[in-house]
């Protein structure tokens, strides 16, 4: 059964030319690891996934609980390369920090 995300839970999402990743205090990180964990005991079949912003985001939260920061290449094939998508436990101050 799918649970709603903690109402402190905060990411920010850097995306690098090289890399994504996703900042997360601890109440992000333990909805994400609860969703991972039921789309994983779920059938095959069903096809469900973790869309990781989408799934946080507190719709109307002021400020918003997820940010993006965008530090890719303007070039077109930067923008073409695979990705690496990196989960970090961080303290509130670090996402503090990385809303500025």
């Amino acid at each position: 059964m799918k649970i709603a995300p903690h109402p402190d839970a905060r990411m920010c999402v850097l995306l690098q030319d090289e890399e994504v990743k996703c900042y997360c205090n601890r109440q992000a990180l333990t909805y994400l690891a609860a969703e991972l964990a039921r789309i994983a005991d779920a059938p095959p079949e069903e096809y469900y996934e973790v869309h990781v912003a989408e799934e946080i985001n507190l719709v109307g939260a002021f400020p918003p609980n997820v940010w993006i920061i965008d530090e890719r290449r303007p070039s077109v094939e930067a923008r073409s390369q695979a990705y690496e998508v990196t989960f970090m436990h961080v303290t509130e101050t670090d996402l503090d920090r990385l809303r500025k």
